[in-house]
Parts: C-alpha cells; sequence; structure tokens
C-alpha cells in the first residue's frame, strides 16, 4: 500500500521517485523479503597442487596435507563464477579422495605382507631394522611407504618386530587424527 501510494505520488519519504514494479501492484501479489550483503567467499586461498597436495611458501609440498574445495587458492585466476566452485569441490575432492584411498590400500597391502613375512619367519631370525632408520617413526614410514616415491608399493621383506610394533604404534596414531 506504501509502495502503490509513493508510485502514484511520484515519490517517497526516502527520495526515491523511479517505480518500475508500479504496474504489478494492480495484477499480483507482491512478497518482500529483506536483502543484505554476505560474505560468500574470498580470493585466494592454500596453494595447491594438480593431485590435491599443499605447497609450502617454497613450493614444495607438505607431506600429508591436501587440500580440495574453497579452502584452496582455486583454479579461477583473477575471476570467480559462482557455479565453478561446484566442478572445483568435485573434481578436486574425488582426485584427493582416490589418491589417499590408494595410499591406504598400498599400506594395507605392505602391512599385510609384512605381518605375513613375520608369521612365517622364526622369531630369532627377525631381520634388525636398516641402518638408515634413526627412529620408530622412521621404521614405521619406512614400512608403510612406497620405495620410488611414485605409487608402486615396496617389494616385501621381513621386518623386526621393533619395525612392527612402531607401524602399530603409527597406524593407531592416524586412526585418532595423527598428525595433531
Amino acid at each position: 500500500e506504501e509502495y502503490a501510494a509513493a508510485a502514484a505520488a511520484g515519490g517517497d519519504v526516502f527520495g526515491k521517485t523511479v517505480f518500475p514494479h508500479a504496474p504489478l501492484l494492480a495484477s499480483a501479489e507482491l512478497w518482500a523479503g529483506r536483502i543484505v550483503p554476505v560474505l560468500h567467499y574470498t580470493m585466494g586461498g592454500i596453494t595447491f597442487a594438480a593431485d590435491g597436495a599443499v605447497l609450502s611458501a617454497a613450493g614444495e609440498r607438505i607431506g600429508g596435507l591436501h587440500a580440495a574445495g574453497e579452502v584452496t587458492g582455486g583454479v579461477h585466476g583473477n575471476n570467480r563464477l559462482g557455479g565453478n566452485s561446484l566442478l572445483e569441490c568435485t573434481v578436486f575432492g574425488s582426485i584427493v579422495g582416490n589418491k589417499l584411498a590408494a595410499k591406504a590400500a598400498e599400506a594395507r597391502r605392505a602391512r599385510d605382507a609384512a605381518s605375513t613375512a613375520a608369521a612365517s619367519a622364526p622369531a630369532a631370525a627377525a631381520v634388525a631394522a636398516p641402518a638408515s632408520v634413526a627412529s620408530p617413526a622412521a621404521a614405521a614410514a619406512d614400512f608403510a611407504a612406497p620405495s620410488d616415491g611414485g605409487g608402486a608399493a615396496s617389494e616385501p621383506r621381513a621386518v623386526s618386530a621393533s619395525e612392527l610394533k612402531a607401524a602399530r604404534r603409527l597406524r593407531r596414531e592416524m586412526s585418532r587424527g595423527w598428525p595433531r
């Protein structure tokens, strides 16, 4: 009613003089809603590689850290079209998810192979940890990681009791959200 009266008078109390929707008043029911500006996106974010690995400020991969979706710096450059973010989340979420699932399966196969080897070898014949392994955590990483860094699993080998213990501890830590 106020809008119609202001339109008929040619202005309202706020100084508005143009009422393009006045013809709708006679033919349609109008609904009003409050519109407020909101921040829904910022340009920039975490720098990441094409496989989802997070990169440091120096451009080096940060081991074990991955990102996907709008937390990343994006692939839009100086512009960002709203619908593009959905595709970015889907594509990079799939890439990172598939990569981590394959890595988990590889670690599981290596663990199973090591468990089989350890169970079939006499306890006295356990192989000592290599001299290059400086700590139980390093032994667990050596035990679970591929040898060539490119996704191919290490050849199965006999492992020592300390390596198995370190690998089990690492698995427990990872199931609790490690690294913290």
